[in-house]
C-alpha cells in the first residue's frame, strides 16, 4: 500500500476516541506507530498473551472466536476503521480471547501496553470510551449467544417432538 502523504494519527484517534482533548490526542498520537500489514496477517493470537493495542486505520480485519474442533471458528464481528482490538487483554492482563486477522492490507496504529496503561491512567476520558466499546462488544456478543441457543433449543424441541413420533409408532405396531 503506498502512502503519498503521512497518515493523519489525530483524525483516526478522533474517531476511536469521540471527545478526548487535543492534547490527550496529541499524547497518545506520539505513543503510537503506524504500521501496515498484508491480507491474512494475525494481530491477535487467541490464547496467548500479547502486548499491543491496536487502532484499524484503512483495512479490515476478522474477529474470530475458536468454538470447537467440530464447530471451527466464528466471526464475532469484522473490524475497519477507528475500531479498537487487543485492548481487553491488556486491560485484564488474560490472554486474547479472540483471534484478529486481516482481510485487506491493513493500516493500523499500535501503541504497546505500558504505554496503554500510561494513557489509560492519564486520561479519564479514554477510559470511559473503552468500557463503552468493550461493554458494546459484550452486549452483542450476548445477544449472538442468546440467539444461538434459541435456535438450538428450537432443533432439540423438534427433535423431542420427532422422538416421540418415533416412539409412539414404535409401540403401536409392536
Amino acid at each position: 500500500m503506498s502512502e503519498t502523504q503521512p497518515f493523519d494519527k489525530i483524525s483516526l484517534l478522533r474517531l476511536a476516541f469521540n471527545g478526548l482533548a487535543d492534547d490527550e490526542l496529541q499524547e497518545m498520537a506520539a505513543l503510537t506507530e503506524v504500521r501496515t500489514y498484508p491480507p491474512d496477517q494475525v494481530l491477535c493470537h487467541e490464547g496467548a498473551y500479547e502486548e499491543v493495542f491496536y487502532v484499524i486505520g484503512e483495512g479490515n480485519a476478522v474477529v474470530s472466536k475458536k468454538i470447537s474442533k467440530e464447530d471451527g471458528e466464528r466471526v464475532l464481528r469484522i473490524a475497519g476503521r477507528g475500531d479498537l482490538v487487543g485492548e481487553m487483554a491488556l486491560i485484564q492482563h488474560v490472554p486474547r480471547a479472540a483471534t484478529v486477522r486481516t482481510t485487506t492490507d491493513c493500516t493500523v496504529l499500535e501503541m504497546n501496553e505500558k504505554d496503554f496503561e500510561t494513557m489509560l491512567g492519564r486520561s479519564p476520558r479514554m477510559a470511559v470510551n473503552i468500557i463503552r466499546v468493550t461493554l458494546d462488544r459484550m452486549r452483542e456478543n450476548d445477544q449472538m449467544a442468546i440467539q444461538d441457543l434459541q435456535n438450538t433449543n428450537k432443533v432439540l424441541r423438534q427433535l423431542d417432538r420427532n422422538k416421540l413420533e418415533f416412539i409412539q409408532v414404535a409401540a403401536h405396531e409392536l
